[in-house]
């Protein structure tokens, strides 16, 4: 049985210390290695605003720069000081939802950061396939985006490390569509890195972009690959999974004691012999030890860098100690020059476009932070956008999912509170289209309640200008919307009558566990979401938050 030593840090500056025994062994029988390891990333080349106190989300906590590429490769070297054997891992989500400096360049940029911070490996995560199947093994293999190299343009080098997926298969063949594993040896010792995405990906992921691929369980996935991984001599074992938790507390995290979410039942059935567990998707922050291995997690944007350092034993292999802790990623600390200069050539390559004006607020910024009924000021003013966008198509209600927020607009406020194409494009990366679907009045209560049947909801889907509605947080699921509430332009929804409803078309196609709106009628797309918003923005200039509440109550159940 193995036995640990565990020295874990609280996510900021604090730390604690709750050490167990370890293994003793004598002076040259064990091997040190330092795993420094990181989770979406969504190719932040600069810094951006992070939650003092480790929560990214909800409230308006005071925020601080952390995180960029400059920082990070500056931070990543200072922590592999001193150590004899270092490898630099990820938890996916390292390309897509990203910036214009990066998305504008095809996430080339993301991928080269990653090359120069020396990583190894990397789980896939559900944002690798937001440009699908062809243009991730582009940017893996290297190559010019289609239709070819224009001349004297150089082709991009490719990803020097390497993706990992268990239980991604292609359904025609049965065979992996990635590789399920990576074993690095470590002055002589082999250790097995082991790759996995969340098997809901197809349900926040447009199907188009993984059409012939079939995401199954995780834990049965990497548990099947054990007896290949004994037979080759591994007896260290770490998972990079593209999943994670959501920590009770914003303010410190010791033990794994009010932590929530898929990763634990996933480590609940993984097998015994594997030691680490660094997770992601959730762009939270948490270090505790589950079923006797320890479970990471390094919050999102490269705020972020874990360390875990595991003591092995030579002579058979074994993981005798280990130890994790969180770093924050502190531009003022220092940035690396090399890296300073890759960031500033996107910057100068997407500056024309990423500069464009479009218009000024009335605010310095109008946050993406939840409410307690689940909804943001910017999820509200992109609804209202798309419902102007798509009023020539009869839209009356606009429906916009907080995963399709991605930042405040701005993200850093300036003074004269001018909005860029780059801010549109931070807020709305993605490229989604506006759709125009058509839904009776009991559909849409239907569509309501689903955001309740989720496995772990998000937020509320924030809805346009003079529609409304109230929660029971008390209610059972598939009953929280209180009935007589739910009106438009102050009347009652009528069940029987058909409404024009405007959303994009990532929930079109049943996106984040809507499969309702697959079954609409379609009447037609409109436009993108970024034009929506430019739109939007002149025609009203200056903008300021929306204010009225049309969700009434609390999304979660009140405790």
């Amino acid at each position: 049985m193995k036995r640990t030593l565990l020295l874990l840090s609280v996510t900021l500056l604090a730390s604690c210390h709750a050490p167990t025994r370890g293994d003793k062994a004598p002076a040259g029988a064990t091997v040190p290695l330092r795993l420094i390891a990181l989770n979406d990333f969504h190719g932040y080349l600069d810094p951006s605003p992070f939650r003092v106190d480790g929560s990214v989300h909800r409230g308006d906590a005071k925020e601080q720069p952390a995180g960029g590429a400059a920082a990070l490769a500056h931070t990543a070297n200072r922590l592999r000081e001193g150590r004899a054997h270092t490898l630099m891992v990820a938890a996916g989500d390292l390309i897509g939802a990203t910036p214009l400096s990066s998305g504008l360049l095809r996430d080339e940029p993301a991928i080269e950061v990653m090359n120069r911070v020396g990583l190894a490996a990397t789980a896939v995560g559900n944002h690798e396939f937001d440009h699908g199947q062809a243009e991730l093994a582009r940017l893996t293999r290297g190559g010019c985006a289609p239709p070819g190299c224009e001349p004297g343009q150089r082709p991009f080098e490719g990803a020097r490390f390497q993706y990992l997926a268990a239980n991604v298969f292609e359904r025609d063949s049965g065979k992996r569509a990635f590789p399920p594993y990576r074993i690095e040896t470590i002055d002589g010792v082999k250790v097995a890195l082991v790759g996995a995405v969340l098997e809901g990906a197809p349900e926040i992921v447009l199907a188009e972009n993984i059409a012939g691929l079939e995401f199954r369980d995780e834990a049965d996935s990497i548990n099947a690959l054990m007896p290949e991984l004994t037979r080759a001599g591994v007896k260290a074992i770490v998972v990079l999974i593209h999943e994670g938790g959501i920590p009770a507390s914003d303010l410190q995290f010791e033990g794994c004691q009010g932590l929530s979410g898929p990763i634990l039942g996933i480590s609940d059935r993984l097998d015994p012999e594997i030691d680490v567990v660094i997770s992601g998707h959730t762009h939270r922050d948490y270090l505790c030890r589950y079923q006797g291995r320890l479970l990471t997690s390094a919050n999102c944007y490269g705020h972020m860098l874990t360390t875990i350092d595991l003591t092995l034993a030579r002579a058979d292999g074994q993981v005798l100690a280990s130890s994790a802790e969180n770093h924050r990623v502190d531009p003022k600390n220092g940035e690396d020059p090399q890296m300073l200069d890759l960031v500033r050539d996107a910057k100068a390559r997407t500056a024309v476009i990423a500069g464009r004006p479009i218009a000024k607020l009335a605010v310095p910024q109008i946050r993406r932070s939840r409410d307690p009924a689940g909804d943001s000021p910017m999820g509200r003013l992109a609804a209202d956008a798309q419902l102007e966008q798509a009023a020539g198509l009869g839209a009356e209600i606009a429906f916009m999912n907080p995963g399709g927020i991605r930042q405040h607009l701005p993200v850093n406020p300036r003074a004269d509170s001018s909005v860029t194409f780059g801010d549109l494009h931070s807020v709305h990366p993605f490229g989604n289209k506006t759709t125009v679907l058509a839904a009776t009045g009991a559909q849409i209560r239907a569509l309501l309640e689903q955001q309740w049947q989720k496995a772990a909801p998000e937020g509320a889907l924030s809805v346009s200008h003079g529609f409304q509605y109230r929660i029971d947080p008390k209610g059972p699921v598939g009953a929280r919307v209180v009935r007589d509430s739910v009106r438009l332009n102050g009347q009652p929804i009528d069940d029987v009558r058909t409404y024009r409803i405007a959303v994009n078309n990532f929930l079109a196609a049943g996106g984040d566990s809507y499969p309702l709106l697959v079954s609409l009628p379609r009447i037609g797309e409109v436009g993108g979401d970024i034009e929506a918003l430019e739109a939007y923005l002149r025609k009203h200039e200056p903008v300021s938050a929306p204010t009225d509440m049309r969700i009434e109550g609390r999304f979660d159940p009140a405790p």
